[in-house]
């Protein structure tokens, strides 16, 4: 009988190294992506809504350009980049301007706050008159936690730009805070947001910018293959500016103004028996906006009441009523509510250039 032979199998640990695909790279360069006409290809919401915005108008408003124009000419040149580095930040840093004198020979894609400007955003270094500084690489940061990687160009989250987030706020308000050279807070909207309730770390009734001014929607952040539904945001940036001459979806930006507009200041509006008359109490309330109203340059910004009381088709009382081509602040009407913000110099004389 033959011997039996036993085969021992020892059970010897093996690593299994899979390979997994590499992430694409980008092939989008810098120069390609300081154009917003770039964007648009992935992003055409996102650019038809920018491209109506205040952000892409911003280099082109005239009376911008007037005012810088003065400013250049009463300083004597003095002014420098201090107006244009907000209005145009991109020509700025690429060498194109100086002074904004010359942003009818600028490129388009450097005019206005573009998409490159914003998405390069990698800290906030002060809090007011635009103290952004950029990363100037070709990742562009956003909202989106777990962005897809696509062959356009790298992508990385950043709270700057999550509206969720307290630090988006001062991102958007540190360029909408302005203090001139001399000294004079001449915008003050993320000073007034910082006292407010909304800006409180913590609070159930904490708002940024951009959860007001940027309202979101399920839809896709790119037209890209894998990109599935995520929340994104609208880049229209209402608030209440309008173009001034042409510009692209200037019906829908309006409509949106009107939307905020009609949201934030709530109006009473009593009228109570006092014999031998009437007693009318007019009340506005800021309702919602997380900042003063009006706010921004509100020195030269006016919002009045206008009240006009009939009898039998007759007008037996009115205030605030400008006639055409008079300011309303020059009204002699002693109900007049006017709502507005002044600023004098050291003689104690209203100012309104600066």
């Amino acid at each position: 009988m033959m011997p039996r032979a036993w085969l021992g199998l020892a059970l010897v640990p093996v690593l299994l190294l899979l390979a997994c695909p590499a992430a694409p790279e980008p092939t989008l360069s810098r120069e390609e992506l300081l154009d917003p006409e770039t964007c648009q290809s992935c992003h055409p919401n996102h650019y038809r809504e920018w491209s109506g915005s205040m952000h892409a108008y911003a280099a082109d408003d005239p009376v911008f350009l007037a005012m810088n124009a003065r400013g250049q000419r009463e300083t004597e040149g003095a002014l420098g980049d201090f107006c244009v580095r907000c209005h145009a930040p991109m020509a700025v840093l690429e060498g194109a301007t100086t002074d904004g004198l010359n942003l009818d020979e600028v490129p388009r894609k450097l005019k206005g706050v573009t998409c490159y400007f914003c998405h390069q955003v990698e800290a906030v270094e002060g809090i007011h008159t635009n103290p952004l500084r950029l990363a100037g690489d070709t990742t562009m940061r956003g909202g989106i936690a777990d962005p897809v990687p696509n062959m356009a160009h790298h992508s990385a989250y950043s709270p700057l730009h999550d509206r969720t987030r307290r630090e988006s706020a001062d991102m958007c308000g540190s360029c909408h805070d302005i203090v001139t050279p001399s000294g004079v807070h001449l915008e003050r909207t993320f000073a007034e947001w910082l006292q407010s309730i909304f800006s409180q770390p913590g609070s159930n009734q904490q708002l940024t910018c951009g959860q007001c001014h940027m309202t979101g929607r399920d839809a896709i952040a790119a037209d890209v293959e894998g990109v599935g539904l995520r929340r994104v945001h609208d880049h229209s940036f209402p608030g209440v500016d309008v173009a001034l001459t042409p510009w692209p979806e200037s019906a829908a930006q309006r409509e949106a103004i009107q939307a905020e507009l009609d949201s934030t200041v709530l109006t009473r509006l009593c009228v109570s028996p006092d014999p031998p008359g009437l007693t009318v109490e007019v009340a506005l309330e800021n309702f919602l906006a997380g900042h003063n109203w009006p706010s921004g340059a509100a020195q030269d910004r006016r919002a009045w009441v206008e009240l006009v009381a009939k009898k039998e088709g007759a007008v037996v009382y009115q205030s605030g009523v400008a006639p055409e081509g008079e300011p309303v602040a020059e009204l002699e009407d002693p109900d007049l509510l006017l709502l507005r913000d002044r600023i004098f110099d050291a003689e104690g004389r209203e100012v309104h250039m600066f």
